[in-house]
């Protein structure tokens, strides 16, 4: 199984009560031969969210495109799909209120 998981909320302040955590547990817990993509949304500000140890099968990707410009794009249903971002996830799931278009 693939998870694909959006850690953008880890560079807010209410993002590090949950996110980092959750990201955290997701990656130790994943079984073997399962992986688990974490992606961001770029932010000046906090190039990449302080994550932790992402050995296999985690991996961070990040998106150079910042989270104002893909909102938008998203909340109408607009590319770029989590396919894009994350590689064709089984299962996506957004931290935020906003997530990215899927398939």
């Amino acid at each position: 199984m693939h998870l694909a998981l959006d850690v953008s909320a880890a560079g807010q302040a209410q993002g590090m009560g949950y996110v980092l955590p959750f990201a955290r547990e997701i990656v130790a817990c994943t079984p073997p031969g399962d992986e688990v993509t974490l992606f961001w949304a770029f932010r000046p500000d906090h190039p990449a969210p302080p994550v932790g140890d992402l050995s296999p099968p985690a991996r961070l990707k990040g998106w150079p495109i910042p989270g104002r410009i893909l909102g938008p794009l998203w909340r109408a249903g607009l590319p770029p799909s989590v396919d894009v971002l994350a590689g064709h996830p089984d299962v996506f799931h957004a931290t935020t209120f906003t997530g990215p278009t899927v398939r």
